[in-house]
């Protein structure tokens, strides 16, 4: 895996809001570049569970970052996504 991604991903914490902010605003920028890592089942599974995850915590800021990364990664992964939609 990316350890730039990974190292993101790594900080959704729902008791650490500010640093989950930062993580998931971080990642929504590079989503796009995730390709690699969704052609590989571990790293697709764990991007998702983590992001999945911070789908749960109730802060309007980190929901929009996600939200931003879904999307971009639903763009440029979409073969990969069938078990997500």
């Amino acid at each position: 895996m990316n350890s730039i991604l990974g190292a993101l991903l790594a900080n959704v914490h729902p008791n650490q809001l500010e640093i989950t902010s930062i993580a998931m605003k971080a990642f929504a920028r590079a989503a796009p570049i995730t390709s690699r890592n969704f052609a590989v089942e571990e790293q697709k599974q764990y991007l998702m569970s983590q992001l999945f995850e911070a789908c749960k915590i109730n802060n309007e800021e980190i929901l929009t970052s996600v939200m931003q990364a879904m999307n971009d990664i639903a763009r440029v992964n979409y073969d990969y996504m069938r078990e997500f939609i």
